[in-house]
């Protein structure tokens, strides 16, 4: 059985320590680039991605920029900062036709105040079904009690039940529509990302 070589983190902690002592600049950022490979190596992309930021571009050649460049866009995707990759995917010049599918966090907020409508509007439409009969049961509980004339039972079975199940249905639609909208931009900027790798 063969041994495995020390561990990819702890090579890039010795990496970092031989940067620190490194004479010049271009061993630095050699050093630098290593330390963020045994990074990616290690599933560490955000930190991968932090090292590698801390190259400074100035004096490097057109090929080393280049390299750079394309480095920071693989980590920025694999850590997940999807913001980051797409303004350094505007400073490498990348034109992509089209626009990723959005949806706005405001409009579902907005929109939850109709049970289940902020979260079919961003997507998630089990969950919407689910809040749209919870809040329609407390409606209709309400309004069936009013109606009777036993108002107090109105407010505190209708209008309690729909007070208290409200605000989580909103939050809900805003995390759907992050989400949405997450996936979206992965959708829309996977061809790019394979196309660097």
């Amino acid at each position: 059985m063969a041994e495995e070589g020390p561990d990819p983190a702890l090579k890039a902690a010795l990496c970092e320590m031989a940067a620190w002592q490194a004479a010049d600049r271009a061993t630095r950022d050699s050093l630098l680039l290593a330390k963020a490979e045994f990074l990616a190596e290690a599933g560490e992309s955000a930190r991968a991605y932090e090292t590698v930021c801390r190259i400074q571009r100035f004096g490097l050649s057109e090929d080393q920029r280049a390299e750079l460049l394309r480095r920071k866009l693989i980590y920025s995707w694999e850590a997940g900062k999807l913001d980051d990759f797409k303004v350094l995917l505007e400073e490498a010049g990348k034109t992509v036709s089209g626009k990723p599918r959005h949806r706005s966090t405001d409009a579902a907020m907005l929109l939850s105040i109709i049970p289940g409508a902020g979260l079919a509007y961003a997507g998630d439409w089990a969950s919407a079904g689910r809040t749209f009969l919870a809040g329609a049961g407390s409606i209709a509980l309400g309004v069936g009690a009013f109606a009777s004339g036993l108002y107090v039972s109105a407010f505190l079975g209708g209008g309690i039940l729909l007070y208290t199940t409200l605000p989580a249905a909103t939050a809900k639609a805003i995390e759907a529509a992050n989400e949405f909208n997450v996936r979206s931009l992965k959708e829309f900027y996977t061809p790019i990302y394979n196309a660097l790798r």
